[in-house]
């Protein structure tokens, strides 16, 4: 994709604000991607530390909602540990009817789950869900 076409692909994107809009274009059946800025949201251990300087994107593939709490969907991939060894990454997201994303990563190597950070993002605060032909 080329950087004329990627920024038309953000142009014909649209911003979901609200858990109930994200909500209603994941049961319509439309693609949904959530954007991250993880040093606009902070640590949920510490409350007020700000995340890493990491932007990610997500394109939701599946999803559950539960009685209405929240939106859960998750993703997991390989990847190599700086020691070049095989190791699983966990990623599982929740949005809550507040519009809060909490974001929780574990990693599992060598069949040993270690839970690594856990965030809270707010909506269009360090989390967007964007739809449309550039989601």
């Amino acid at each position: 994709m080329s950087l004329i076409s990627a920024a038309n692909a953000c142009d014909d994107a649209s911003a979901l604000a609200h858990y109930a809009d994200v909500k209603a274009t994941l049961l319509a059946g439309k693609q949904v991607t959530v954007l991250l800025d993880l040093a606009q949201c902070t640590v949920e251990a510490s409350k007020d530390q700000s995340g890493p300087k990491v932007q990610s994107g997500y394109r939701i593939n599946s999803f559950m909602i539960p009685g209405d709490t929240y939106i859960a969907f998750s993703d997991v991939h390989e990847t190599l540990s700086p020691d070049e060894k095989l190791k699983t990454e966990h990623i599982r997201y929740r949005l809550t009817p507040d519009d809060k994303l909490t974001v929780r990563t574990s990693i599992v190597k060598d069949g040993v789950v270690t839970p690594r950070a856990s965030f809270t993002c707010s909506l269009n605060a360090g989390a967007r869900f964007v739809t449309g032909s550039g989601a």
